[in-house]
């Protein structure tokens, strides 16, 4: 674990104040940034831009794909290509004149 999660984790964890952890990042030799309060006006824009965007359900189901092609035999797609999508991405599927998938081409689109 690098030193900055480090030293950040003990402050979410509660385990280290805002002043300690700043000390802490500045003697990790941490100049890009530090951590500080945010005041209330800032705390209530926050809160008020978070309500206007407000809570965005999913319109569909996530697609479950396979990893990897069906390399099954399908009497139906004899002598066809039938591209077919994966989590590693889309492939063409070769069946011969019998049904049975003889090879996968990863395609790019």
């Amino acid at each position: 674990m690098s030193i900055i999660a480090e030293i950040i984790g003990k402050y979410t964890a509660g385990e280290k104040t805002l002043e300690e952890t700043n000390a802490a990042l500045k003697e990790a030799g941490v100049t890009e940034f530090h951590l500080e309060h945010l005041t209330e006006e800032e705390l209530a824009a926050k809160r008020e831009r978070e309500d206007a965007e407000g809570f965005i359900p999913a319109t569909e189901e996530a697609e479950v794909l396979p990893k990897t092609p069906d390399m099954r035999r399908r009497k139906e797609l004899a002598g066809q290509v039938v591209r077919q999508r994966t989590k590693a991405g889309r492939y063409d599927v070769t069946y011969d004149e019998d049904g049975y998938a003889v090879k996968a081409k990863r395609v790019t689109i």
